[in-house]
């Protein structure tokens, strides 16, 4: 997938919010202006808290 262009990552478990991560980063608030980016770029990266 990696060669292709592709980024991607499978979880599955029923994790509590404020225990996940992606890629290193805690998601951010939903709705936020952060979370907005994270969806236009379609990548996480870091944010200030909400």
């Amino acid at each position: 997938m990696a060669g292709r262009g592709h980024r991607w990552e499978l979880h599955v478990d029923e994790t509590p919010f404020e225990l996940w991560t992606l890629d290193g980063f805690r998601p951010p608030a939903p709705n936020s202006p952060a979370e907005l980016r994270w969806r236009q770029e379609n990548r996480p990266s870091a944010h200030d808290a909400d």
